[in-house]
């Protein structure tokens, strides 16, 4: 079994991504800037969709709680 690497240019077509029954994807790198929505948005989207997946959020925060949040 493969691995491929897909790329989304917003959080809607990434949504499309994840909901496509032929995929199963196992991680996600997310910025948080989006340029539809926030990624920490697209986030909460995601879990509350129950995909069990690993994300990993992208960030140039410097702002401490912005950074915790």
């Amino acid at each position: 079994v493969g691995c491929v690497a897909l790329q989304a240019e917003s959080a809607e077509e990434a949504k499309k991504l994840l909901l496509d029954e032929k995929l199963q994807p196992i991680l996600v790198f997310c910025n948080t800037k989006l340029p539809d929505i926030s990624g920490l948005e697209f986030f909460r989207l995601t879990l509350k969709r129950n995909l069990n997946l690993s994300v990993c959020m992208i960030s140039n925060k410097i702002d401490r709680n912005e950074i915790i949040e």
